[in-house]
């Protein structure tokens, strides 16, 4: 049986030949290429290895230029992250001609099974799956032992039905490069980016306990009693506090070039103790950095390797959910979206903290929906709970006004408006 093997600690893929190698068993552990022609084409290249691997399979193959930018993130996602790489089935080493081979023992060794990744039903023998948590439109994701550090994750992985999609596989890459990459308090850390057997593509995070703020906002409304009592006013200054914690999530990304494009109370996480995480990356898109040139930035644009191996999505096409969706993103405007298209969401975010529910009602049908978050055709607050302050509902508005421009320059801007009602001052 294939397996998967951990790296060592010291540095790994330490020449050219073993970054080549990887990609070719990356090539065949996805099936992209059979285990003879990989060796035919491994044969083929050994001896002067003066064109890439990669050009070897591609002309040997007809392996597809969209394949080849997929391995070659994984590759370098594997490098750069030092996760578990698959062992071949066949022994690399013995193709080279015996002389001139300098492939190092330990590099080999490495790539050989030091003791199983994989059990027999193929899941990550370091990431023992205990139940089933959430499920999504491209991944699902599980509650799993992590016996090396003793502690519990969240793996996620590819549905099985979208295994052998291209673009979906790199959907599903990128995603987990763009969470990695955003090293932020309000976003969840990713532990490894690795490949069953199989080929599917799964990753490892941190797991979250906790709620989502769509749970916690549906607690929150549903109470009875008074609305005004001190023990209310206090949940619902956590609940904002919560949401600046997100805007300054989301202006980090923003800084790092990443438009979320899904904001939404179902995709914030509520820790146990204080913690606040924006997560599901999935439609994430890296846009470029503000142009704001005051703002003060430490980090460079995100630039993950896999999004090349993704195509545009078809112009015309809303991405997001509709009811926390920009006006400009259900008009299918997705190449022309600005950080502004977050600002909105977040906007709509605070409507649901505000009221306990979104700004528009699905059951109307999607069609109908996207039509009215065109037109900007929604009731106020207060018209739904007359109890809203009028300044959080004024912020909430010029959020999600229906032009760009209308809007808060920046996530900051915005948690920095809801800061100031929270500390008694008057709101921009």
């Amino acid at each position: 049986m294939t397996t998967f093997c951990r790296y060592r600690p010291e540095p790994i893929m330490s020449t050219p030949i073993d970054r080549e190698l990887l990609f070719g068993i990356l090539a065949r552990q996805l099936g992209f290429v059979g285990t003879q022609a990989l060796r035919d084409a491994i044969q083929a290249w050994a001896p002067a290895r003066e064109t890439p691997l990669a050009d070897v399979l591609q002309s040997r193959t007809g392996l597809s230029a969209e394949s080849r930018r997929l391995l070659e993130a994984l590759v370098e996602e594997q490098i750069r992250q030092r996760q578990p790489i698959p062992a071949p089935d066949f022994e690399p080493r013995a193709i080279f001609p015996s002389d001139e081979t300098s492939v190092p023992e330990e590099s080999v060794d490495d790539m050989r099974s030091t003791g199983p990744w994989l059990t027999a039903d193929g899941a990550p023998v370091r990431y023992r799956i205990l139940r089933e948590h959430a499920k999504g439109g491209l991944g699902q994701v599980y509650v799993a032992r992590d016996s090396e550090l003793h502690r519990d994750v969240a793996l996620k992985e590819i549905q099985e039905r979208y295994a052998a999609d291209e673009e979906r596989r790199a959907r599903f890459v990128l995603e987990a490069e763009i969470t990695g990459g955003l090293e932020h308090p309000g976003i969840v850390p990713v532990y490894g980016l690795g490949v069953y057997s199989d080929g599917r593509p799964f990753y490892a995070m941190r797991f979250i306990r906790g709620e989502t703020l769509r749970d916690a906002l549906r607690r929150f409304h549903d109470q009875r009693g008074d609305p005004m009592s001190p023990e209310r006013r206090v949940e619902f200054q956590k609940l904002l506090s919560r949401f600046t914690a997100v805007c300054n999530a989301v202006g980090y990304a923003h800084s790092r070039g990443v438009l979320h494009r899904d904001i939404k109370p179902s995709n914030i996480m509520l820790g146990d103790y204080g913690e606040t995480l924006l997560v599901d990356w999935g439609v994430a898109k890296v846009i470029g950095r503000p142009k704001d040139k005051t703002t003060l930035v430490a980090e460079a644009t995100l630039h993950p390797e896999a999004e090349s191996a993704i195509g545009e999505t078809m112009a015309g096409s809303a991405v997001g959910t509709p009811e926390f969706m920009s006006p400009e993103a259900a008009a299918g405007k997705i190449e022309s979206l600005t950080f502004a298209s977050d600002i909105y969401s977040l906007g709509a975010t605070l409507y649901s903290i505000l009221t306990g529910s979104p700004p528009f009602d699905r059951s109307e049908g999607t069609g109908t929906v996207l039509q009215r978050v065109q037109r900007g055709d929604f009731a106020h607050p207060r018209q739904i709970n007359r109890l809203a302050p009028t300044a959080l509902e004024a912020i909430c508005l010029k959020a999600m006004a229906l032009q760009p421009r209308d809007r808060y320059e920046s996530a900051q801007a915005l948690a920095a408006d809801v800061e100031r009602w929270l500390a008694g001052e008057a709101v921009t």
